[in-house]
């Protein structure tokens, strides 16, 4: 759906106002099924959500909330399907970007997997861009093409650090639509 939009120019945002821990354990409760087959540990913490000015925490957000979900659904489960007995972990972060005079959402996952070498890194977001690996495990290579064309259309950036055999670390930044002082 998303791979047809984007390649006929149709892409269209769609800005919502939610919970970011609401969203991201969605996530992770659909694959709970395969982090628990592949005996994986899986954390979830956030950072960077305190309220300067009383220091309760806020974690509502303004971003396109199906999408943001679309794109970490695809680096939670590339994590989980190339770890196995391992740690996966979702970091969410909030910061503020001074270039941009604007709140930035940072999500990573990292795992300690089989890793990706410097080289086979250049393949992972060309569409039909894939990895042969020793564990027999392949997909098609629309998942992370799909998502780097996602964070790109909301002007974010999409990236890996890996090394191979110790794990990979996926993460992707994007601009918050709306100051915390507009969100209720």
């Amino acid at each position: 759906m998303d791979y047809a939009s984007i390649s006929s120019n149709k892409f269209k945002k769609n800005l919502q106002i939610f919970d970011v821990r609401e969203a991201i354990s969605e996530i992770v409760e659909i694959m709970d099924d395969q982090a628990r087959s592949m005996k994986n540990e899986v954390t979830v913490s956030y950072l960077n959500f305190e309220n300067p000015d009383d220091h309760s925490k806020n974690f509502v957000i303004s971003t396109d909330r199906d999408r943001l979900q679309r794109v970490l659904f695809n680096l939670y489960a590339n994590a989980l399907k190339f770890t196995e007995n391992g740690l996966v972990s979702i970091t969410c972060e909030k910061n503020y970007d001074p270039l941009q005079k604007r709140n930035r959402l940072e999500i990573s996952v990292k795992d300690n997997g089989i890793g990706i070498s410097r080289e086979d890194q250049g393949k992972l977001f060309k569409l039909f861009g894939t990895v042969a690996n020793e564990t027999n495990t392949s997909g098609i290579g629309l998942g992370l093409f799909i998502s780097k064309q996602i964070v790109n259309q909301y002007g974010g950036i999409i990236d890996v650090v890996s090394n191979k055999g110790e794990g990979s670390q996926f993460y992707f930044i994007t601009t918050l639509e709306l100051e915390n002082s507009q969100v209720v």
